[in-house]
């Protein structure tokens, strides 16, 4: 059996259409990920320190910086829609590790500017 010859060039000829629909898709796969990231974490937050476990203490979590707010991040520039391009920092914003990620940077090179560096 034969295997037809396929080239770069084949793959790059998708139509305008195909590729946009392409983007619509993988953006909305990715959008919906972040969101549901930033969900379980905010879930996290406000929930879970209020369960006991077993033993009668409060449960603990673990957050995960920047997976949600980046994979959105990502998604927001892929989507083929300029407005929602503009918006590529909002899932930066509303998921709550990348917030405290960034936040905690931020105070540790205030303090670090105030200090002075250490020798």
């Amino acid at each position: 059996m034969k295997t037809p010859n396929c080239t770069v060039a084949d793959f790059l000829s998708i139509g305008r259409t195909e590729m946009h629909i392409a983007r619509w898709i993988l953006a909305g796969l990715l959008i919906t990920f972040s969101t549901y990231v930033a969900l379980g974490q905010w879930y996290c937050i406000y929930v879970i320190p209020r369960q006991k476990n077993a033993q009668g203490e409060p449960r603990n979590y673990s957050m995960v910086p920047l997976i949600g707010g980046g994979v959105g991040a990502i998604g927001c520039v892929i989507a083929p829609l300029e407005g929602l391009q503009r918006l590529w920092w909002l899932p930066l914003v509303l998921d709550p590790g990348c917030v405290l990620m960034f936040g905690a940077v931020a105070v540790f090179w205030l303090v670090r500017l105030l200090r002075g560096k250490p020798q």
